[in-house]
């Protein structure tokens, strides 16, 4: 006999349901810092060309400012991404190590060792190639 499914921390119904609604707000947020981006890049990319034509050391200086402030804003950007990515990942290592407390309660710890020495069917999807 298992244990309801409230008895897991972040799996009810309601807690999927804001779940759901942060990724869609999340994946929207992406977007819009995807845009955002590619826009700084593309005015970023007219400026590095003067600058790189540029004869005066005084223009040069005034366009690596305009350049560098398009940097910046592409920093932040990535940052505030990070952010957000860095928080739901520290959710769904929560859900994570919820889930398995539950299973080790319901199935015993060996359920867990075993688990452990099974290699895992999609792990090679994400190997990093050379």
């Amino acid at each position: 006999m298992s244990a309801p499914a409230s008895d897991i921390q972040g799996v009810s119904g309601s807690d999927n349901a804001r779940a759901i609604t942060r990724l869609k707000e999340l994946l929207a947020v992406s977007r819009q810092a995807a845009h955002e981006m590619v826009e700084a890049e593309e005015a970023l990319d007219p400026v590095m060309a003067r600058f790189e034509h540029a004869q005066d050391p005084q223009a040069k200086g005034e366009l690596a400012a305009e350049a560098l402030a398009y940097v910046e804003r592409q920093l932040e950007l990535t940052q505030q991404r990070r952010r957000q990515l860095d928080g739901v990942e520290g959710t769904l290592w929560a859900r994570r190590n919820d889930l398995e407390r539950f299973l080790i309660r319901t199935r015993g710890l060996s359920w867990w060792h075993a688990r452990r020495r099974v290699p895992r069917p999609d792990a090679g999807r994400f190997a990093m190639t050379r």
